[in-house]
């Protein structure tokens, strides 16, 4: 019966959602385009405190200049300088204040519309997976439609010049290509302790302990002073850590939350 019903809810979140997987730069940058950005700019707030923590390393960079003499990747060096200089003064590496105003505008906008759909849709899918019987279940069938329909619609209604500026032309500068860049550097890595190599998909893709490294640099950083503290270093969970809170909980969670990126994917479609 669990595994008929396990099956079941599979099935359906499957008819409502695409199963987009990202494991990779590449599979996310396929995941999020248009007219799935948003996906994109939920996943760069979510990972929003690593932005800082390069940036605090741009700091130490040049205040303990003979612990960076052995990066792997030569283009990092004026990437910490540019994360270092421009930070705040120039429209592709916005301050952690401007990043916000962005989020804010897509994802508090409207009476917190996306919270409320998010939020419906996941609780939705929670209660299917979690029934005991299969009779009765048209209701709570219907229920998972109902949400993700709902909350397809506000997305579609989303995207804009604003929304693919941000996503296409300002952030990806800063976070993609400066600030993960920086942070998957093995000399970089090193200087804090971590000799462990990470993933070149890092932080699209998390496996074993590839963020130790924020635990470590938030011990050794010479911090500026409007930038990253060590108390809001410490409390940044390692992305799926919430998954591993028991069985049941985690396979809930790992069937209903395929709509954060795929829920504006018409019904059908595949990559």
């Amino acid at each position: 019966m669990a595994q008929a019903a396990a099956t079941d809810t599979n099935a359906l979140i499957d008819s409502v959602l695409a199963d987009h997987v990202i494991n990779s730069e590449e599979t996310f940058e396929w995941v999020t385009a248009s007219p799935r950005e948003v996906a994109s700019l939920y996943f760069y707030q979510q990972l929003d405190e690593l932005i800082e923590l390069a940036r605090a390393i741009s700091f130490d960079f040049f205040a303990r200049p003979h612990l960076y003499d052995a990066l792997e990747d030569s283009d990092v060096v004026p990437r910490l300088a540019a994360l270092h200089a421009r930070y705040r003064c120039d429209e592709k590496f916005l301050s952690r204040e401007q990043r916000q105003k962005i989020y804010e505008g897509i994802f508090t906008a409207g009476e917190n519309q996306f919270t409320a759909g998010r939020d419906a849709l996941l609780h939705a899918a929670a209660k299917f997976s979690e029934r005991v019987y299969d009779t009765g279940e048209d209701m709570p069938r219907a229920a998972v439609r109902d949400a993700g329909k709902t909350f397809r619609a506000y997305l579609t209604a989303l995207p804009g010049a604003s929304l693919s500026w941000s996503r296409r032309e300002i952030l990806p500068e800063l976070i993609d290509m400066t600030a993960y860049r920086i942070l998957r550097d093995g000399g970089i890595r090193a200087v804090f302790s971590q000799s462990k190599p990470v993933a070149r998909g890092w932080p699209y893709h998390v496996a074993g302990k590839s963020d130790g490294l924020v635990e470590k640099a938030s011990k050794y950083l010479n911090e500026p002073t409007d930038g990253l503290s060590r108390d809001r270093v410490n409390a940044i969970p390692a992305p799926g850590a919430s998954w591993r809170r028991g069985h049941r909980h985690r396979h809930r969670l790992q069937r209903s939350a395929r709509s954060s990126a795929a829920v504006t994917t018409p019904k059908g479609r595949k990559r």
